[in-house]
């Protein structure tokens, strides 16, 4: 029973950061309103998806950017939402 909560708990942390990550979403929005990330979209979400996988904070942070910023106007999101995602992007 340890070992299915234990396989469990992987399975839903890989699907909250792996496919469709939020670091993706992230890193296009930040195209979209700031500007190509250092390396490009590609090189910025995949940097985000392997430090939000080790780093529960960082995480926090790539998910409360997303969340504030998915419904804002770009002007909007970038002055409220701007210290997680300048943390996400930036790692």
């Amino acid at each position: 029973m340890r070992h299915i909560v234990q396989i469990l708990s992987i399975v839903v942390a890989a699907f909250a950061v792996g496919c469709g990550s939020p670091c993706s979403k992230v890193c296009e929005r930040w195209s979209e309103c700031v500007g190509t990330p250092a390396g490009g979209v590609d090189a910025c979400s995949n940097e985000c998806s392997a430090k939000a996988d080790s780093d529960a904070v960082y995480r926090g942070h790539v998910e409360n950017c997303l969340t504030c910023s998915e419904p804002l106007v770009c002007s909007d999101a970038a002055k409220t939402c701007g210290i997680d995602c300048t943390i996400a992007v930036l790692h």
